[in-house]
């Protein structure tokens, strides 16, 4: 059973394709809401999917920053280290100095102490 002959079909699609408000009327007669809301769902995903990249871009130079700023810290820590291990030779030479000096004193000190009428 037809409900629309040729001549009516055929004016039927010329309506459609002339005609914005009419097609606008059939699409929203035929489609469901979640259909006709399509477009603008996939536009605002589309946003938030560019979005998220542009965030994922800021986290990776936030991240490439990071591990210049790490690798900075670990030549200064090297650097630090090497001079703290320089100061406490630096320090051992001197107290061996001393106590080199303080073993001479105590010998003079003992020599004049052993020393006849002292």
């Amino acid at each position: 059973m037809t409900f629309m002959d040729e001549v009516e079909r055929k004016r039927f699609l010329d309506t459609l394709r002339q005609d914005d408000g009419f097609r606008s009327e059939v699409r929203r007669a035929l489609l469901t809401e979640e259909l006709l809301g399509l477009p603008q769902t996939v536009a605002v995903l589309a946003a938030s999917i560019s979005g998220l990249v542009e965030h994922q871009a800021e986290m990776q130079r936030a991240l490439s920053q990071l591990s210049g700023d790490v690798a900075t810290l670990v030549t200064t820590t090297r650097q630090l280290f090497e001079i703290v291990q320089s100061g406490f030779a630096e320090v051992r030479r001197g107290f061996i100095s001393v106590d080199s000096r303080l073993d001479q004193v105590d010998a003079e000190v003992r020599e004049i102490r052993d020393q006849p009428g002292s």
